[in-house]
C-alpha cells in the first residue's frame, strides 16, 4: 500500500518578513496482503513484510506497528497489521496489511473448486470425476487440526431442450471444525455448481439419396419403395435420430417409403443431434401419369379425326355439343376426363344412322378447364378435347 502526503512548511525571514511555501512529499509503503493456511506460524508475522516511509530520497522503516486479530475458535480469520506515521506538525497517517488465515478476503474457507465448465465428447460421454481433466475432478483444500474438511457431490441432468442436456454437478465441502465449535455465522458448509457439457461434432457422414421417379399404376398414385437415409459419425457408436416430414410415408423415420400421388413430392429429412440445430436433407419423389399419354390427343391426331367427330362450339362457356357420324344404329359410351386422367362424367347413348349431336351441359362439366372426351363405339375409340372457359 502506498500513501502520499503533501505538507505545507513556512519560514520567516529576519529583516523583512517574507512567507514562502514549500511542498514536501511523504510516501508510506505497506506490504501486500497475504493469504496463508490456518496452521501457518503466526509467532513471527514480520516475515510477511514491513512498512516504510519516504521523505524526498530518504527511506526509513516504520516502527510504530500494532496488530488487530480477528480469529475464530477454528483458527481462521485475519490479522490486521497497522503502521502509523506522525508528522512534525502532529498530523497522523496510517497504512495497513491483512494476513488472511485459512480464509479469503470475504471470509470464505480456502477451497480450490474444480473447473466451472467442462466439455466432454458426446460419443464417449463418461463424466465421472476421475474421467475428467485433473483440474475438474474435485475440490482441493488444506487439511489439518483447524481445517477438517471433506467433500461430496450429486449430479442433476438438466434438459436445455428436448434433445439437449447438461450435467450440473453440485459439490458440497463441509468443515467439521465448525460443527464442534458452533461458531455463529459460519456452519462450515460450502457449495459449488460445476456444469458438464457435451461436445458434438457436425462432421456427419451421409449416404446421399437420389431422387426417385416411378410410374403410377392406376392414373392416380404409386407405391414407392425408398432406401434408408444413412447417417453416422466417425468413431462413434451413438445413435443419430432421423425423421422425415412426408405425409405419404408409412413411417416418419429414416425411410420415407409409402403411397405417393401423381406429381412431385419433396421429402425433408431432419437429422437430430443433441444440442445442435437439426441438419436437413431433401429428396424428390416423382410419380408420372401413364394415362396422360392415352387420353390427351395431340392436335394433329384430332384434325385427322374431325371427319368422324367434332365439337361445336369449342371453346365454350356453358354448353357445347359433340357431333358424331354413325353408319348404322349402335350403342356408344362417352366419358370425359380432366388432364390428370380423373374421370369426370360418363354417358351411355344409342346412336342412330347419320349425324348425332350429344349435348354437354354444366352438370357434366361444372368447372372451367381443359378436358378430354372418349367415345367408345364397339371396338372403336374416338377422342377429342373440350375447352370450357369462364
Amino acid at each position: 500500500m502506498v500513501l502520499r502526503i503533501i505538507f505545507l512548511l513556512s519560514f520567516i525571514c529576519h529583516s523583512i518578513c517574507v512567507y514562502a511555501q514549500e511542498s514536501v512529499e511523504v510516501e508510506l509503503v505497506c506490504p501486500e496482503n497475504v493469504t496463508i493456511n490456518c496452521e501457518s506460524d503466526l509467532e513471527e508475522i514480520s516475515t510477511y513484510g514491513s512498512a516504510t516511509y519516504r521523505i524526498g530520497e530518504e527511506i526509513n522503516d516504520m516502527e510504530n506497528q500494532r496488530s488487530k486479530k480477528n480469529i475464530d475458535e477454528c483458527g481462521k480469520g485475519n490479522i490486521e497489521r497497522i503502521w502509523r506515521y506522525k508528522s512534525e506538525e502532529g498530523e497522523e497517517h496510517k497504512c495497513s496489511q491483512f494476513i488472511y488465515i485459512g480464509v479469503d478476503e470475504a471470509g470464505r474457507s480456502l477451497i480450490n473448486w474444480p473447473t466451472k465448465e467442462v466439455i466432454v465428447p458426446w460419443c464417449d460421454p463418461s463424466y465421472t470425476p476421475l474421467d475428467l481433466p485433473k483440474a475438474a475432478q474435485r475440490p482441493s483444500y488444506h487439511q489439518g487440526e483447524c481445517s477438517k474438511m471433506e467433500h461430496t457431490y450429486s449430479d442433476e441432468i438438466v434438459y436445455i431442450s428436448d434433445s439437449c442436456k447438461e450435467v450440473h454437478r453440485n459439490w458440497v465441502v463441509h468443515d467439521w471444525c465448525y460443527d464442534s465449535k458452533s461458531i455463529a455465522g459460519n456452519d462450515g458448509h460450502y457449495e459449488f455448481t460445476q456444469v458438464i457439457k457435451f461436445e458434438i461434432t457436425n462432421e456427419i457422414d451421409l449416404l446421399a439419396l437420389k431422387d426417385v421417379t416411378v410410374v403410377a399404376t392406376d392414373c392416380e398414385k404409386a407405391i414407392v419403395d425408398m432406401l434408408d437415409l444413412k447417417a453416422s459419425l466417425e468413431n462413434c457408436n451413438r445413435r443419430i435420430k432421423i425423421f422425415n416430414n412426408s405425409p405419404f410415408a408409412e413411417s416418419n423415420g429414416k425411410n420415407a417409403s409409402g403411397t405417393y400421388p401423381i406429381g412431385e413430392t419433396e421429402v425433408t429429412y431432419l437429422i437430430e443431434l443433441e444440442c445442435t440445430p437439426p441438419i436437413e436433407v431433401k429428396q424428390q419423389v416423382i410419380v408420372t401419369n401413364p394415362c396422360d399419354a392415352n387420353v390427351i390427343i395431340e392436335e394433329q391426331e384430332l384434325r385427322q379425326k374431325l371427319n368422324q367427330s367434332f365439337v361445336r362450339p369449342n371453346p365454350f362457356t356453358s354448353e357445347t355439343e359433340i357431333i358424331l357420324a354413325s353408319a348404322n344404329d349402335q350403342d356408344a359410351v362417352i366419358k370425359i376426363y380432366n388432364t390428370k386422367g380423373k374421370q369426370i362424367s360418363e354417358q351411355k347413348i344409342g346412336l342412330k344412322s347419320g349425324m348425332q349431336r350429344i349435348l354437354i351441359t354444366p352438370k357434366d362439366l361444372p368447372l372451367p378447364g381443359v378436358y378430354v372426351y372418349t367415345v367408345l363405339i364397339g371396338d372403336k375409340k374416338l377422342e377429342g378435347k373440350l375447352i370450357k372457359i369462364k
